[in-house]
């Protein structure tokens, strides 16, 4: 039984922010995307650059919030411990899913 509450807490602490974070990323890819084909033209701007990062960096923000609000029964300095973790995965996260669309769309002559 303490496995699976366990197993609950990270869900509740790690997998739902990662979610929320994979999620916005690839909302973002998508906007980008269909701009990119709206116009027609695929190596260009689709999403103007300081929209492009200040979303990417509002959907970190979300994510983080709805982790702090997970934590919120636990004291500061186990909440940073927690949060170094689901940091390193956002980074992994932020990696795979917008170089992956970088590169294989040639998007800025990759």
């Amino acid at each position: 039984m303490k496995q699976i509450m366990s197993l609950m807490e990270f869900n509740k602490l790690y997998l739902k922010p990662l979610t929320a974070f994979a999620i916005g990323l690839l909302l973002i890819i998508a906007i980008d995307f269909a701009i990119r084909h709206f116009t027609g033209t695929l190596n260009t701007l689709g999403l103007p650059e300081t929209l492009w990062f200040s979303l990417q960096l509002l959907t970190g923000i979300f994510a983080s919030i709805l982790f702090w609000k997970n934590t919120a029964q636990k004291s500061i300095p186990i909440r940073l411990a927690y949060y170094i973790p689901l940091l390193l995965a956002f980074l992994i996260f932020y990696t795979l899913i917008i170089y992956v669309y970088v590169i294989e769309t040639a998007i800025d002559g990759f």
